[in-house]
């Protein structure tokens, strides 16, 4: 990890002090679980609630000590409590009133020692540049040039010019064009479904603040061109959804092979690539994403962006005729489904997107006829399509009527209000405790939930809940795992993530949000490659192994939350870096 870190111009928050890297005082195991000391290891903002978990320490104090040893803060630590998840009895520490910045680490009255971390301002400015320029490394149909990649630069691979049409779209034989678009996940098939709430998260994000990440703060091929780099990122993926709608306005489901292809880079898997499937969830979420992207594009370009938005209403025309067009893999094909069989979901955020683009009394009655509970419910990202549709209808682009936004608001406030007093009950002070697949982002999407509700009340509670869940994936949780790679000083080392496996240098690519603690063992029943779980409690179930597809994977639709939560706090938190982002050494 650390000769892989340092090809990173920028440098990694939490992971060195002067070239000392820190260990924890007490080990339990190698791998995970182990630690007592959760904290988040990139660190904490000036004025942020800084809060830590000890576990099964006895400890009853705590110190938080420079890099040289001089002690800046003393504190006591709360009464353990039992928690099932993770078997463990907890602790919390609480050093909120240390706002001077510095690096770090906590000492227990039991002498064990912390990771290091730093207080400081413009905490996330580097992780979110990272985890932003992720989406630029994903990209497929085109050469990774080590003028924006530097170490992490590749030759083309899939080209997509000439994709077979699969039966299952309705087309007896021939081939489409549809190049460019983001690499899914660990995998390198493009899926519009999954597309559709990872585009809709990142546009929300540019849609509250339209100046974040100016022209040239990414440092991608676009830079320069005096656009947004997240919406040139954005406009990438869009490029290769407006390929995968067909001439009746309906919209294909993925780009893929039959089955996946094996651990190597983009440019030495050559299989025949398809054109698969077309489905109800896929015209709806396409249709979502692009009459969202053409409220973004207007000012840009006013003819791109009615285009989008006529690309936009042919797939919901097409959708209303065809209501319940499932989408299930044939016998041949076995790469990723995304199933779903009830797409009220779909049609509600469709509508609503439309809705606040056109302002047209027609998708008004649809979104009405659609309408969903605002609510959030935990289990995949299928249940956080309505969010995006109710963030969008009480934005400022939106034209509904005041009294219908505070309605809908008062709900947002409702459902904040209740995931907060579920974290009084867990002791990791989270708000979701449901450890399925693509937790981590579970838990992410909660913390939208409460920057959404803070960004309309300003009232502070919801601000520090989304910091706390934030806290989570950056270490303070069971596995004592940073786990976003390349952050923090105990981070993922082997990401199920085709590309850092197959790129020839030691590490894994820094920026990718892994899955996290999957209760279900997904992956565990394969004689050959099967993962050996060491933990069978929800919160440890996580495996920092290649083969852990289920708990260790990366995925587009995880890192867009890790986006948008380190952008909104640099915009709320932090004094927000306007400089060019640091390129990777080459």
């Amino acid at each position: 990890m650390l000769n892989n870190l340092r090809k990173l111009a920028i440098p990694v928050a939490g992971i060195l002090f002067s070239g000392i890297l820190f260990s924890q005082g007490t080990k339990k195991d190698n791998n995970i679980g182990g630690f007592e000391i959760r904290l988040n290891q990139v660190g904490y903002y000036p004025d942020a609630l800084k809060m830590f978990m000890v576990s099964d320490a006895l400890a009853d104090s705590f110190k938080i000590k420079k890099q040289d040893g001089r002690i800046v803060f003393s504190g006591k630590l709360s009464e353990a409590k039992f928690w099932d998840k993770s078997g463990e009895k907890v602790q919390t520490g609480d050093f909120s009133s240390l706002k001077d910045s510095g690096k770090y680490f906590i000492e227990l009255n039991t002498h064990a020692i912390s990771y290091p971390f730093e207080i400081k301002p413009n905490l996330y400015h580097d992780l979110a540049i990272f985890a932003t320029r992720a989406f630029y490394l994903q990209r497929a149909s085109l050469t990774i040039d080590k003028r924006f990649a530097g170490d992490y630069s590749r030759p083309m691979g899939h080209p997509d010019t000439a994709c077979y049409f699969h039966p299952s779209t309705g087309h007896n034989g021939g081939k489409k064009a549809s190049p460019r678009g983001w690499y899914d996940a660990g995998d390198y098939n493009k899926y519009v479904v999954n597309a559709g709430v990872t585009m809709g998260t990142l546009m929300q994000l540019h849609e509250l603040f339209p100046d974040y990440l100016p022209d040239g703060a990414l440092n991608i091929p676009e830079s320069g061109n005096r656009i947004n780099d997240l919406v040139d990122e954005i406009r990438y993926e869009l490029d290769w959804l407006l390929s995968m709608q067909d001439a009746d306005g309906g919209v294909f489901v993925k780009v893929s092979n039959l089955k996946h292809d094996p651990f190597a880079m983009p440019d030495k898997t050559l299989e025949k690539r398809y054109i698969i499937g077309k489905s109800t969830g896929a015209s709806l979420c396409f249709s979502a994403v692009l009459a969202q992207a053409s409220r973004i594009m207007k000012p840009i370009n006013n003819d791109y962006a009615n285009y989008l938005l006529q690309c936009s209403q042919r797939a919901w025309n097409w959708a209303i005729q065809n209501p319940n067009k499932v989408f299930k893999n044939p016998p041949d094909v076995h790469t990723g489904e995304y199933f779903e069989d009830d797409f009220g979901n779909n049609f509600f955020w469709a509508a609503s997107e439309l809705y606040t683009t056109t302002s047209s009394p027609v998708y008004y009655h649809e979104f009405q006829k659609y309408s969903r509970p605002l609510d959030f419910s935990i289990g995949n990202w299928r249940n956080f399509l309505p969010d995006l549709g109710y963030f969008s209808l009480i934005s400022q682009q939106s034209k509904l009527p005041e009294n219908e936004k505070t309605v809908i608001k008062k709900r947002l406030y409702n459902i904040a209000d209740s995931l907060l007093e579920r974290m009084k009950v867990i002791p990791y002070r989270i708000s979701v405790d449901n450890f399925t697949w693509g937790s981590n982002s579970d838990i992410l999407d909660a913390a939208i939930i409460f920057e959404e509700a803070y960004h309309y009340s300003k009232e502070r509670k919801y601000l520090n809940a989304a910091i706390e869940n934030t806290d989570y994936v950056l270490g303070k949780n069971a596995t004592s795992y940073s786990f976003v790679t390349g952050f923090g000083a105990h981070s993922p080392k082997n990401p199920h993530h085709r590309l850092s496996a197959s790129d020839g240098i030691e590490g894994p690519i820094p920026g990718f949000l892994v899955g996290g603690p999957n209760s279900g063992h997904n992956d565990a029943n394969n004689e050959s490659w099967g993962v050996k779980y060491k933990y069978n409690e929800p919160a440890r179930s996580y495996m920092d192994e290649q083969n852990s597809w289920a708990s260790n994977e990366v995925a587009i639709n995880w890192n867009a939350p890790l986006v948008f939560i380190t952008g909104f706090l640099e915009n709320s938190m932090g004094k927000e870096q306007k400089q060019p982002a640091n390129k990777f050494k080459h």
